[in-house]
């Protein structure tokens, strides 16, 4: 087993971060980009980009990075998830983390550079399946791959610059690179129930595209997946943090009674709850990055499902307790804990929900065939 090792310079990362968002993603704003419908905060990108360099966190230094690791990414990303901040930060990270996991140098040099200054906006259209089965194909066309198909939501779909797209090639699953400008690609916008995020639909048409690595044999699929999901659970833990930080300081201060509502063995009990299921979700997502960072592929295999399932449950359990312990002001328009509940849900299903993920894990611990219970 790896262990995760938090350092100084760790903490002082989640501390900038904590502080940044604060400013720069307060309520206010969040609601403000919602009302206006303008999707991603654009002026908090670029303040990402131009400030503090969080874009280039990741990509290596030959491209114009900082060469850190996974472990720092989930850091920013559940920062980024406490504060509900709209950035968009979470697909283009996605893509990083896909371009990186291809090994494809010549894609590599093409796009992580602009990645890195803040120029690029990324998204990943990927369907996740227990077959690897996409609702994108690709086949060769007089002048070389084309895709047909459609992804029903994909994050920051109209506003990426840089598609990746996941399809069926005669080899197998693979993926392939795109402009947003690119010839028989449609883009449309998609409202879901996560207002602080927005989606599309793509669909592909004869679209010319770029298979990353030069070739469409290998399954990059597994990997992928695996670090998406991780990446989206870090983002959910922040949510998680941030909603029972909310609970208990309402059950502080919230009297009725003449007794603070926290001294109530129901309330007390529920936090409890939250607090258990917070960590849990955490645990898994720290060392499904250590195991990331350590390069351990066999046992990270086995830790993002992990991850993914555990969060996605615990992330809309937390922000529903959130709720019931506020009560009835807990269910209003004006108050936040609404929006963290809308964002679990929908990321509790974006890139597969807790029973897929399951499922994958099931299958790798080559346990299919068993009776399973959950639902």
């Amino acid at each position: 087993m790896n262990d995760v090792t938090f350092t100084n310079e760790h903490a002082a990362l989640s501390e900038m971060m904590r502080e940044f968002c604060a400013k720069k993603s307060p309520e206010n704003v969040v609601r403000d980009l919602i009302e206006r419908g303008e999707g991603a905060d654009r002026a908090m990108w670029e303040q990402m980009a131009t400030q503090i360099g969080l874009q280039a966190l990741i990509i290596p230094e030959p491209y114009g990075g900082a060469g850190a690791g996974l472990l720092e990414l989930v850091l920013v990303l559940e920062e980024l998830g406490a504060a509900l901040a709209c950035p968009s930060f979470l697909p283009t990270a996605i893509a990083t983390q896909t371009l990186l996991a291809a090994g494809d140098e010549t894609a590599q040099a093409a796009w992580l550079p602009g990645i890195a200054d803040g120029t690029t906006f990324a998204t990943v259209a990927l369907t996740p399946d227990l077959d690897a089965r996409q609702t994108v194909d690709a086949r060769q066309g007089p002048d070389g791959w084309v895709l047909d198909g459609l992804v029903e939501a994909v994050a920051d779909g109209l506003g990426a610059n840089l598609l990746i797209v996941a399809a069926n090639a005669p080899g197998g699953p693979a993926l392939f690179a795109l402009g947003a400008q690119a010839p028989g690609l449609r883009r449309d916008a998609v409202r879901t129930t996560d207002l602080t995020r927005p989606m599309a639909r793509l669909e592909f048409t004869a679209t010319p595209a770029t298979a990353l690595d030069g070739e469409a044999s290998a399954d990059p699929l597994p990997l992928v997946v695996g670090l998406a999901g991780l990446l989206v659970s870090a983002e959910q833990i922040g949510g998680a943090r941030r909603c029972a930080d909310m609970a208990a300081e309402y059950a502080r201060t919230r009297y009725q009674f003449g007794r603070a509502i926290g001294e109530f063995q129901a309330i007390q009990h529920k936090c409890v709850d939250m607090l258990l299921a917070l960590e849990q979700g955490r645990a898994a997502v720290y060392h499904a990055a250590s195991l990331a960072s350590a390069g351990a592929a066999a046992e990270f295999a086995l830790a993002a499902p992990l991850a993914k399932a555990a969060c996605a449950e615990a992330s809309l359990a937390v922000a529903a307790d959130n709720i019931q312990v506020h009560g009835g002001i807990g269910f209003t328009w004006e108050h936040p804990a609404h929006l963290y509940f809308r964002r679990a849900l929908a990321d509790s299903t974006y890139l597969g929900d807790a029973r897929l993920h399951r499922e994958l894990l099931v299958r790798r611990l080559g346990l299919d065939g068993m009776e399973r219970t959950w639902s």
